[in-house]
């Protein structure tokens, strides 16, 4: 059943993306169409007595990327998120998962994003730009800004990994003229607002900064989250990048607040990052964080079957036998990892391998695995 499930599924991507290839190279000054797939072994390693070994499949996945340009000011960008497996003991429901939540906003699906924007560039004043469509929250920081298709499950927050940040709308946006500095006003749907067209929907108002100041790229951002009828929920977020010739060390801080008693006192996430280059190859790299969980955080804590929006408590629990480990009230986790890139003069094929470890699972993680961001678009042009 699964092996026709995935036999039909890369049949109808196979016509989606011959169709969309079609129409972009036909419309299109510029067309970049990928195909990304990943495969990942994720194996855990017991740290404590009572603890077995286990198995998955980490962000074992299949993505696409179609990005171009039209009518010289207009350009597009949709990421579909066509495959997930990261588990193996019931295989196929998390592609499944991926398709009956696709009018939730309280989920992540097949659709990451699909948006169209309008940019008027001026010669001393910048380009100002207008967004609509599905699209990337602006909460910022390098965890949330790196594509998820290259991100590691055992080295990411709990953030990064539950809260679903595509959500409907649009932005408006302003770069310099020098291009070191961007910023967008966003508005869309929250993710606290369940399906569309059924349930009451609240918003997201977000303000994002990017820039590139020589050896230092700050990303920050401030936003407000509605999760209930006049209440909202603000996130602050300070992402750091500073780049020391091989090595890039990175920073990244989100304050969580849902009252202004104790602001900087609720839920937050704190975390770093080193990459060192060590040649066009090779790259070693670490990460490490500290998450902090409150009751009237981002997430519940502690969590029942009953109020858990996001998939966190059916991911960590044996409904079964009723065994739920609760959310450490400060949540640790760290690891290291090295990239290889096997093919010369081309990061498009990337071997990987990471151990991380945290404070909640007793377990050490072993992941292994290899990527390839696959363009279509290139093979049209020889």
């Amino acid at each position: 059943m699964l092996t026709y499930f995935l036999w039909y599924e890369m049949k109808k991507l196979t016509v989606v993306l011959t169709a969309l290839l079609c129409c972009s190279l036909a419309y299109s000054q510029e067309v970049d169409v990928r195909i990304i797939p990943r495969a990942d072994v994720n194996t855990y390693v017991p740290t404590a007595s009572g603890e077995g070994w286990d198995v998955d499949f980490g962000n074992t996945s299949l993505y696409t990327l179609i990005e171009g340009t039209f009518l010289e000011d207009f350009s597009y960008s949709v990421a579909n998120h066509w495959i997930s497996m990261y588990g193996y003991q019931t295989p196929g429901s998390d592609i499944a998962g991926l398709y009956t939540g696709s009018l939730y906003n309280n989920a992540n699906n097949w659709l990451d994003w699909a948006n169209l924007t309008y940019t008027l560039s001026t010669e001393k004043a910048g380009s100002f730009s207008i967004t609509a469509g599905k699209d990337v929250m602006a909460i910022g920081g390098y965890e949330t800004d790196a594509y998820d298709w290259d991100s590691h499950f055992g080295l990411a927050s709990m953030f990064w990994n539950y809260a679903p940040i595509y959500q409907w709308g649009g932005k408006i946006g302003y770069i310099t003229p020098g291009e070191s500095t961007e910023i967008y006003l966003q508005a869309t749907t929250s993710p606290y607002g369940g399906m569309m067209f059924r349930d009451r929907q609240f918003v997201h108002l977000g303000l994002i900064g990017y820039g590139e100041y020589g050896f230092y790229r700050p990303i920050w951002s401030t936003n407000f989250v509605q999760y209930a009828p006049g209440k909202f929920m603000n996130i602050i977020a300070l992402g750091n990048e500073v780049d020391a010739g091989p090595v890039t060390i990175g920073m990244d801080w989100l304050n969580r607040a849902r009252t202004t008693t104790d602001f900087f006192n609720q839920e937050f996430t704190l975390m770093g990052t080193v990459k060192w280059a060590i040649n066009d190859q090779f790259e070693l790299f670490a990460k490490g964080g500290w998450e902090s969980f409150r009751e009237d955080g981002f997430f519940t804590n502690p969590l029942t079957e009953e109020n858990d929006a996001y998939g966190l408590y059916t991911d960590y629990a044996d409904v079964d036998l009723g065994v739920f480990k609760p959310l450490p009230q400060d949540y640790v986790w760290g690891g290291i990892g090295l990239h290889w890139y096997p093919l010369k003069d081309s990061q498009d094929l990337r071997v990987h391998a990471v151990v991380s470890a945290n404070n909640w699972s007793n377990t050490i993680q072993v992941n292994v695995g290899a990527i390839y961001n696959f363009s279509v678009t290139d093979l049209f042009k020889k």
